[in-house]
């Protein structure tokens, strides 16, 4: 099945999820990231801001705020062009291109080589650690910036598939979903 087929069935299958399962995935991937040695480590931390079908990372977000950790989240600046813009409140998002909220473009750039850990989206993932993200390679492009940083991306178990397929282009992290490492 060719990226973009693929990408519009699990849209679909992640928009029929129920509810009470997506909160409770997002509340065991927050654990197990706050969890994990990489993160106590950090002292910069990336990490997407979480839409309607993704992964909240809101929680998550907070809690790196609260360990007083440099807070950076992803600033889209034009098509497959993407920055670590800090914030220091979850007030400070503001919805930014393609509808992913995101820091105002005048906060503060922090270097990708600079980032200790980074929580990346995905739409779906293999248990091979295969990620389909949504089509604009803005990861792909960005993940080998941050030389630094244990890198990884949170994926629910539900949309795991084995029709995901790595092109030369994509880039393989770690996958963490609601029961752990894959």
């Amino acid at each position: 099945m060719n990226k973009p087929l693929l990408r519009e069935k699990m849209r679909h299958l992640a928009n029929a999820l129920p509810r009470e399962y997506t909160q409770n995935a997002s509340e065991k991937i927050t654990k197990h990231l706050l969890s994990l040695d990489a993160f106590k480590r950090a002292q910069k931390v990336f990490c997407f801001v979480g839409t309607e079908n993704e992964i909240d990372t809101r929680a998550f977000l907070q809690a790196v705020l609260a360990e007083n950790k440099t807070l950076c989240v992803p600033f889209c600046e034009s098509f497959g062009v993407m920055h670590a813009k800090k914030i220091t409140d979850l007030s400070e998002l503001e919805c930014g291109k393609y509808g992913i909220y995101s820091a105002n473009k005048s906060a503060e750039t922090i270097a990708a080589s600079e980032i200790d850990f980074a929580v990346i989206p995905c739409l779906a993932a293999s248990r091979n650690g295969d990620r389909l993200g949504y089509g604009g390679g803005f990861y792909d492009r960005y993940i080998p910036k941050m030389t630094a940083a244990d890198c990884l991306c949170v994926c629910r178990e539900r949309l795991l598939s084995d029709e995901i397929i790595s092109e030369s282009h994509d880039i393989r992290v770690k996958i963490l979903t609601e029961e752990g490492f894959l």
